[in-house]
């Protein structure tokens, strides 16, 4: 499993076809939870004893319950593109591209042992918009390998579903603005 993670981070497109090969749901499930632990670990000086434990948990299983609908999206999209996978192999895919996420943990004792560092806080920012971003990447790389499509077709399912979110919201934001002026 270590080994297949670090393949993933080293060398995603070996790693991916790695992991299109296996099944590992629950391992994909517990490296989700694993990235939100350090996620919610930057909001720990909200919460204190059981009000912490209590946040990781819900934080945990709403985590989950996001990457599954986001895999479903992304494997209802990747079948408008002839994807060729199946619904198991795409949560793998999404969950396991999350992993540079975990590495926000390193950071948060960072913060947490410098909170008030303003180069800190820059530095901080920075690092979580890279991760970010090589997420995405690994999430196009994720989907080109799992579903055997394209480049440009993992990157249009990827982007399909938010395309069609954001034009959504801004067809309500443009309705509910005419219902308010009494325009319509």
């Amino acid at each position: 499993m270590l080994d297949l993670i670090t393949t993933i981070v080293i060398n995603p497109v070996i790693g991916f076809r790695q992991l299109k090969q296996q099944h590992l749901p629950t391992a994909a499930t517990i490296l989700v939870i694993l990235a939100q632990l350090a996620n919610t670990l930057q909001d720990s000086s909200l919460f204190g004893g059981s009000a912490l434990i209590l946040s990781v948990f819900v934080a945990s299983i709403v985590a989950v319950i996001l990457i599954l609908s986001i895999s479903f999206v992304l494997h209802s999209s990747a079948k408008l593109f002839r994807g060729s996978s199946c619904f198991t192999q795409t949560y793998q895919a999404v969950a396991f591209s999350a992993i540079p996420l975990i590495f926000t943990g390193p950071l948060v004792l960072l913060n947490l042992l410098f909170p008030l560092s303003q180069p800190f806080a820059l530095l901080f920012a920075t690092v979580n918009l890279l991760l970010m971003i090589w997420v995405v990447v690994l999430l196009v790389i994720a989907i080109r390998q799992t579903q055997e499509v394209s480049t440009m077709k993992a990157i249009l399912i990827t982007t399909l579903p938010l395309g069609i979110l954001l034009s959504v919201l801004f067809l309500l934001i443009v309705l509910v603005g005419l219902v308010g002026r009494g325009l319509l």
